[in-house]
């Protein structure tokens, strides 16, 4: 009598639902193809998570951490760009309690990303408030905010705060009275 298990013996831990399942076995299966094609071992993890990106399995996201300090001694930092194929996600730090904070999601100061000559609008965020609901933040807190797909190629971007962010960098005497968030040629890698 063996001690061993046989192979077709139940697992005791609980059946997962049938659509993990599915996915398993057409991850499986998808590995025994690659395996077939006689690539490396690193060959054939890198063409496992080509496949899967290209299947929508999975979202390539690039998060690169940066510290820019914004425009106009405004008391925030940016600290990661994030880029996926469906959104570029832009994490800020709050440095200072700041008062009475909002964002415009449309209209004409509505922030947006600028890269090579391209603008990338506004989609939504995490910790954030839509104006003309405004909020205050302490030192510490941080918000997300997502923005269209900027290209993985791209290199450089600027956030700028809407027309009211351009009007102030062009040194506008009209905008004395506020301080956008802009923040100018970021690098991203």
């Amino acid at each position: 009598m063996s001690l061993l298990k046989p192979r077709h013996a139940r697992s005791q831990y609980p059946r997962q639902p049938s659509h993990f399942r599915s996915a398993h076995d057409k991850l499986n299966r998808l590995g025994r193809q690659i395996r077939r094609w006689g690539l490396s071992r690193r060959g054939q993890m890198r063409a496992l998570r080509l496949l899967l990106v290209a299947a929508g399995f999975t979202s390539a996201a690039q998060a690169s951490p940066v510290h820019v300090p914004a425009e106009n001694q405004v008391p925030v930092t940016m600290t990661a760009v994030s880029q996926s194929r469906t959104e570029t996600r832009i994490t800020l730090h709050i440095d200072q309690p700041l008062k009475q904070v909002c964002w415009d999601n449309s209209g004409p100061n509505s922030p947006y990303l600028i890269s090579g000559s391209h603008r990338y609008r506004l989609l939504g965020g995490t910790n954030i408030s839509d104006c003309p609901r405004r909020r205050d933040y302490s030192a510490g807190e941080a918000m997300s905010l997502r923005f269209e797909p900027v290209p993985h190629a791209a290199h450089d971007l600027s956030l700028v705060e809407g027309e009211g962010g351009e009007r102030q960098m062009n040194g506008d005497p009209n905008t004395s009275g506020t301080r956008y968030w802009n923040f100018l040629h970021v690098k991203v890698k």
